[in-house]
């Protein structure tokens, strides 16, 4: 029991360290590896150890419920997908290299899936991430402050060098005035769309936390919300602070329409006031609607020799990792807006990276692996609207799809964080749904049977 309860303990010490994969990095001419990737190596073969103490072909909750179906061949198309990708690639040395990362997420997600079907330990999940979440918001908001490094990044090169990433800030040029902005990108190794992604992910939890607590304990998280919103603002994320105002207000609605009116009201005049003080914010924000801004005609030009490249190569795709292997053959999408050639790996739309990379069977499978949780807690929803109250699935589920939009215009949910969460997806998907709508139904029937002997007295 001891030895169990301390290997619990070290997968939630792990997760709290997923999101700072980059504070050490180890580079070779064959991959990257970092840090995070050896401790989580060590807690897959500690599970295959114990499966194979206990003759188990799968990782298995502590419970041994049994893997869904529909799960598992998805699970098993998936690999199938990145496989025959990986392997029908234009260049098979970067797409093997690719593969080992994806595989590596998809274990990682496995394993939390396994875990996560125990309701105690899917909250001890939320809880090292939530604690997570304290550690990169505290980090962020003294190292902007401060201007000062407080934990720097390390990279060894494959000659042995060492170079450590003092990086704290980056500066943007606004189109409309010409101002600088100086953007928070660097902390940790992280860059600004890495934090602001892990803003989405974790914010979203921390305010489901704040329902359930109360006195100082509600008082601090809720500072902690605002730390989150202020980590935001200065990453100048303009898609990640949209989504993040807009999913908080989400959460925040109910049925009494008065009350959400009200919300939104002060929602609207809040949100005024600050953009009123901060004009550099309102302009960045407003350049997201202005298509002669650099970026986004970078992401235009991007995306459609993302389009052009799957439809090439319409079965299987491109190859994982290849996307900048296209661009010559498309230059003049560059010119057509007047922009640069690059060679970018990231297409800025996970959807699109996937269809240029994988073709149309990667897009149809990563597709029902991505959506296909979405759609059934939706239908779980309209189905039970009436019979249930937010829980911690409903603000789960919305921290991912936040991320899932957010990387409509980025590409970075290849990272654990991600993954963890969609781990606990699963399980919810899986396990916590249907326990949850077997509970529904028997109090219906409870219900049906105490109202038919009360019709029997009278």
């Amino acid at each position: 029991m001891k030895s169990n309860i301390s290997f619990n303990n070290i997968i939630l010490i792990v997760i709290f360290l997923s999101p700072f994969s980059n504070i050490l990095v180890y580079k070779t001419n064959i991959a990257d590896f970092r840090l995070i990737q050896v401790l989580w190596l060590m807690v897959f073969c500690v599970f295959m150890i114990k499966k194979a103490e206990n003759k188990e072909l799968l990782i298995s909750s502590p419970n041994r419920l049994s893997l869904n179906k529909g799960s598992k061949l998805t699970f098993i198309l998936y690999i199938f997908a990145i496989s025959i990708s990986g392997l029908l690639s234009v260049n098979t040395n970067r797409s093997i290299k690719e593969l080992i990362q994806y595989i590596y997420l998809f274990i990682l997600m496995y394993s939390i899936y396994c875990k996560a079907k125990d309701h105690d330990f899917m909250n001890k999940i939320i809880n090292s991430i939530i604690c997570s979440n304290v550690f990169l918001v505290t980090i962020c908001v003294v190292s902007y402050i401060t201007g000062k490094v407080i934990i720097p990044s390390f990279t060894i090169l494959s000659n042995g060098m060492i170079y450590v990433n003092n990086n704290l800030f980056s500066t943007n040029t606004l189109m409309e005035s010409g101002k600088e902005i100086v953007r928070l990108n660097g902390i940790l190794g992280l860059n600004a769309t890495l934090i602001a992604n892990l803003i989405l992910i974790q914010s979203l939890l921390v305010n489901y936390m704040i329902r359930q607590v109360t006195g100082n304990k509600r008082v601090l998280l809720c500072l902690l919300l605002v730390a989150n919103l202020f980590t935001m603002i200065v990453t100048y994320s303009r898609a990640g602070l949209l989504i993040f105002i807009t999913l908080h207000l989400i959460s925040a609605m109910s049925k009494n329409h008065i009350r959400n009116v009200a919300i939104l009201a002060a929602a609207v005049f809040v949100g005024y006031m600050f953009l009123s003080m901060f004009p550099e914010v309102k302009e960045r924000i407003l350049e997201t609607f202005n298509t002669e801004e650099r970026s986004s005609k970078y992401h235009f030009a991007i995306w459609l020799i993302a389009i052009k490249t799957g439809f090439n190569n319409i079965i299987t795709g491109i190859g994982l990792g290849n996307m900048a292997f296209s661009y010559d053959d498309f230059w003049y999408e560059f010119s057509r807006f007047g922009i640069e050639k690059i060679n970018s790996v990231n297409v800025h739309n996970f959807i699109l990276q996937i269809w240029a990379e994988q073709g149309a069977i990667g897009l149809i499978v990563n597709s029902i692996l991505y959506f296909s949780p979405i759609l059934l807690y939706i239908k779980f929803k309209l189905l039970y609207k009436q019979k249930i109250n937010r829980t911690i699935y409903e603000f789960i589920f919305l921290s991912y799809i936040s991320t899932l939009i957010y990387n409509l215009t980025n590409n970075n949910f290849y990272i654990e964080a991600f993954w963890i969460l969609a781990g606990v997806v699963y399980a919810i998907k899986d396990f916590h749904l249907r326990t949850e709508k077997i509970d529904v139904v028997e109090t219906d029937l409870s219900l049906a049977y105490g109202k038919k002997a009360l019709i029997q007295q009278k």
